[in-house]
Order: structure tokens, then sequence, then C-alpha cells
């Protein structure tokens, strides 16, 4: 898909949608666009309309969007609203791990969504709020018990977190997946 289609498409379906405090989405899907390379935008700037909209993937796909870029959607998109820590760092570490070029685009979006969440965090109306720092540290390969504030980590440090795909695979994950549960279950 072409970027300008995408983002015309971002910006139509995502008119009216207005995150818990009132703040167009629109503004955060403009800064995660803003924090990518020109090959990542299409999935930027469609990065939330699988949990946003009720857009049909074979519309997204008579649009131009690649299947890779939609296999990327799916990986980014959660299927449920669970407000459990524990939850949401598997499914970032599900991202981590995604092989191939649908795996790198849905991780250069999540880092720069959890970058931008970090400055900008969503905070649910029951009060929740995703442990951004956390999820951006296990995309960056440091560890997830001991993640620095966000401001603190380097958006230099983005590139090379991607840059061995090998290292986010492999029979690690459901220890990974053990140890995530452990340290959300402790808190």
């Amino acid at each position: 898909m072409e970027i300008d289609r995408a983002r015309l498409l971002a910006e139509r379906l995502h008119a009216d949608d207005c995150e818990e405090d009132g703040t167009a989405l629109l503004e955060h899907i403009r800064r995660v666009v803003r924090r990518v390379d020109a090959d990542v935008q299409v999935v930027a700037w469609l990065h939330e309309v699988l949990e946003w909209t009720v857009v049909p993937e074979p519309e997204l796909l008579r649009e131009g969007l690649e299947s890779d870029e939609l296999r990327a959607l799916r990986l980014l998109h959660r299927p449920d609203d669970a407000r459990s820590d524990g939850v949401y760092l598997a499914h970032v570490g599900l991202i981590a791990r995604a092989a191939g070029r649908a795996g790198r685009l849905a991780r250069l979006v999540k880092i720069a969504d959890l970058q931008d969440r970090c400055l900008h965090p969503r905070v649910r109306a029951d009060g929740w709020s995703p442990p951004y720092a956390r999820g951006l540290a296990l995309l960056m390969h440091d560890d997830v018990g001991t993640a620095p504030p966000c401001r603190q980590i380097p958006s230099a440090h983005t590139r090379s977190a991607v840059s061995r795909p090998d290292l986010l695979q492999g029979a690690g994950r459901e220890v990974l997946f053990a140890q995530m549960d452990r340290r959300a279950d402790s808190r």
C-alpha cells in the first residue's frame, strides 16, 4: 500500500476515535508514524485499525495493503482488552519473536508505539495502564523485570533491537512467558 493511501484510510477510519482523556487517537498515530522509517509507515498509519474499527481485512487488502502488512497488523492487534500486565507482556513477547517481514514491521511499529505511550500514557477508565516501559524493554532485549523508565531508553537503540531477528525466536518462549507470569502475579 502506498503511504498516502494508508494515511487517508487511517484518517477516515479514525476520524471520530478519541482516547479516554478526549485526545484524538490520530494524534498518537501521527506521532508513531514520525518515529519510523518510510518502509514501515503504512503499518504505523494503520496500527490501531484492527483494535479500534470494524473494517474487514478483505477491505484493507482491496485498498492495497500487502499480505505482510496485514500480518503485521494482526500481530499488533490484541483481540481482548484484558487488564493484566502478564497478558499484555505476553502479547508484546509474541511480537518480539515474530519471524519474517511481518514480524519486523510489527516490532518497529510496536517500539515506536510504546515509546510514544511512555510519553503519552493511555490510562483506562478503570485506572489501569499497560506496562509500557516493560514492554519496550522486552522488545529491546532488556530484562523485563528491570526495565528503566521510558525516558531513559534511547531512540537510537530501536534499530539494533530488530537487527537480529534470530534472537527473537526459539524454544525459550515458554520460559519467557513463565517468567513474565511470575513477575506479573507477584505485583
